[in-house]
């Protein structure tokens, strides 16, 4: 489904480039990034966690449901900066698909949170096996994924188009043949 949405993002802006808005102000791009680096890192540190001997039982399921809370956090940062801007979900394509990346995520946040839940439970009652387990590992990949996909999504519709980018239409798909423009659209 991402895969798709990032076509559309990128067909539509070739097709319709008159109906695009000016991404949340770049203040708000570091935040959403960091928090989502935050719960990869934070899921990525839990797992290691989790293998080393000296770990107390509670470790690993806190830093897992403080990774599912960073990226609670990046999602809802990321909404608050799109909805900030008058951005229609329904009135031009760029609304439709930029509110899709922000719904997959918010899908992805959602389960990861239940996902974090659950293996938290499970390891305070010391239902988690040292020093690796299939379902401590299912978690904190299903979260890193998450996060890597809302960075990628984030980055997507605010750097594109960008001053790197030729101007949309017939003549920058053209352009294809000779490589990517370097002059902003005037």
């Amino acid at each position: 489904i991402f895969v798709m949405t990032v076509f559309s993002y990128l067909y539509l802006w070739g097709v319709h480039p008159g109906f695009w808005r000016s991404p949340p102000d770049a203040a708000w791009l570091l935040p959403v990034l960091g928090l989502y680096a935050a719960a990869a890192g934070l899921a990525v540190f839990a797992r290691w966690m989790l293998a080393r001997k000296k770990t107390h039982l509670w470790t690993p399921g806190v830093l897992v449901v403080l990774a599912a809370g960073a990226l609670l956090l990046g999602s809802i940062a990321d909404l608050w900066s799109w909805s900030a801007t008058g951005l229609a979900r329904g009135a031009t394509g760029r609304g439709a698909t930029v509110y899709a990346f922000l719904s997959l995520e918010g899908i992805l946040t959602g389960i990861a949170a239940l996902m974090a839940a659950y293996i938290s439970a499970r390891n305070s009652r010391g239902m988690i096996t040292k020093p690796r387990n299939n379902s401590f590992d299912l978690v904190v990949l299903f979260i890193a994924y998450s996060a890597a996909q809302g960075l990628v999504g984030a980055l997507l519709v605010r750097l594109f188009p960008g001053p790197l980018w030729c101007a949309p239409g017939p003549s920058c798909w053209a352009g294809w043949s000779s490589g990517w423009c370097i002059s902003s659209p005037s």
